[in-house]
């Protein structure tokens, strides 16, 4: 185990896959030197429990910031679960973002959730979003489609390598009717990937998106 204090084992999880979200990657989002995080340690929560999305607390929004008119989330995360969201350092501007993981692996098992409102998306696709920012879906894996809160989503697979071993992202991107987009990213080391699947089958049959 560990002896790395908490913050910065999960600080250096988030910058080890800075990526793994691709919306908070294409907008400047994730720790970038876990070394520099506060000797103070945030609380986290552990769950078992559905949380909705507070990753409001965590962003350096300004006093005249728009109010957020994205979709909520909420999710019933496993027991032992942490909040890794205080450690992600930048918000993109009209997002909300939520991480949680696994503290026994050093947090290598994670999941990233990012949610847009209608004017932040302006009726752009995620595909087109990530257009723009220099990403092609067709250079990923396109995996078998599946609903997420009764919405349907095309999932996408990427295998990278932050220089710790190969890591596996699932990429669930929540196009909603109102303009709304949610993506939801499930990350692990590709070597453990195959057994986690039934947990994170639970943690998407747990999503409820408001």
């Amino acid at each position: 185990m560990s002896t790395r204090p908490t913050h910065v084992r999960a600080a250096a999880a988030l910058a080890a896959t800075a990526g793994c979200a691709l919306l908070l990657a294409a907008c400047g989002g994730g720790e970038d030197d876990s070394e520099s995080t506060s000797g103070e340690t945030p609380s986290t929560e552990s769950s078992g429990e559905s949380s909705s999305e507070s990753s409001s607390e965590s962003s350096s929004e300004s006093p005249t910031a728009e109010p957020f008119d994205g979709p909520e989330v909420e999710i019933t995360w496993p027991e032992g679960w942490e909040d890794l969201s205080p450690y992600i350092s930048t918000t993109p501007e009209g997002a909300e973002v939520q991480a949680y993981g696994d503290p026994t692996n050093q947090f290598a098992t994670s999941v990233v959730v990012m949610s847009f409102g209608e004017s932040t998306t302006e009726g752009r696709s995620y595909a087109e979003i990530l257009e723009e920012q220099g990403t092609d879906l067709a250079e990923l894996l396109e995996l078998p489609g599946r609903e997420v809160d009764g919405t349907p989503v095309t999932p996408y697979e990427r295998v990278t390598d932050p220089g710790t071993g190969s890591v596996v992202q699932h990429l669930y991107p929540v196009e909603l009717d109102d303009g709304g987009l949610v993506e939801i990213t499930l990350v692990a080391e590709e070597t453990e990937f195959a057994s986690l699947i039934p947990t994170f089958d639970e943690i998407l049959a747990s999503v409820v998106i408001d």
